[in-house]
């Protein structure tokens, strides 16, 4: 499992304290193939990190 640190390296710099609270908020979601994080019209109330795989965005106008 990657650590706090390994997921935000590419985001930028944490200090311990926010690594800390990432790590005791954060929760790790399986998303098999096909399924929708989120729907059209819903509102994101989350940040995600893909750890493997690949994700796909879609955008109607």
């Amino acid at each position: 499992m990657m650590s706090a640190q390994e997921i935000l390296a590419g985001v930028g710099t944490f200090s311990p304290h926010d690594l800390l609270l990432f790590e005791e908020k954060a929760l790790r979601k399986i998303v098999k193939k096909n399924d929708k994080v989120l729907r059209q019209g819903e509102v994101c109330q989350s940040v995600y990190f893909i750890l493997s795989g690949s994700f796909v965005q879609f955008q109607s106008d």
